[in-house]
């Protein structure tokens, strides 16, 4: 059984509205062609989906059924794609740690502005000379003092001062 998922939303529409004809001024649509979706998602599906008298319409077993599962997939959809959609915002945990002499200082008001501007994102910052492990502490940014080359080669450094 093939059914065309871009009759859904009309049908999320009229079930939601209580009419048709709510559901094609919600749409922006004729009511001819949203009565048309819900005849060729009924057909598709091989069963009816929405009682209809002249004066009222309730869905069916079938229908009521079909609303709760696509309703909920549609509200997970919309939340999914609002979530990949916008890029600038960082959600997760950042974690951090810098040496606590006066490292703290310098970066506190870079840190107050970063957290300003991603108010989603959780920091946690530890201000241990070096943690015990980098990988198995789960460090996203590590800021040290260092005297020569790293013993690991397989971290990425960067000299910030000299």
């Amino acid at each position: 059984m093939a059914v065309d998922l871009n009759l859904l939303p009309v049908f999320l529409a009229v079930a939601e509205q209580g009419s048709f004809t709510g559901a094609a001024t919600r749409l922006g649509m004729p009511s001819s062609n949203v009565s048309r979706a819900i005849r060729q998602l009924e057909t598709q599906t091989g069963c009816r989906l929405i009682e209809r008298t002249t004066r009222r319409m309730r869905l069916t077993a079938q229908g009521q059924q079909l609303y709760q599962c696509a309703g909920k997939t549609d509200s997970m959809l919309r939340e999914t794609f609002s979530q990949i959609r916008n890029d600038d915002v960082l959600t997760g945990c950042f974690r951090l740690t810098v040496p606590g002499e006066g490292c703290g200082e310098m970066l506190a008001p870079v840190l107050a502005r970063f957290a300003a501007l991603h108010p989603d994102l959780q920091i946690r910052c530890d201000t241990r000379l070096t943690p015990a492990d980098i990988i198995s502490d789960d460090i996203d940014l590590l800021l040290t003092y260092q005297r020569g080359e790293m013993a690991d080669s397989s971290y990425h450094s960067r000299l910030i001062q000299s």
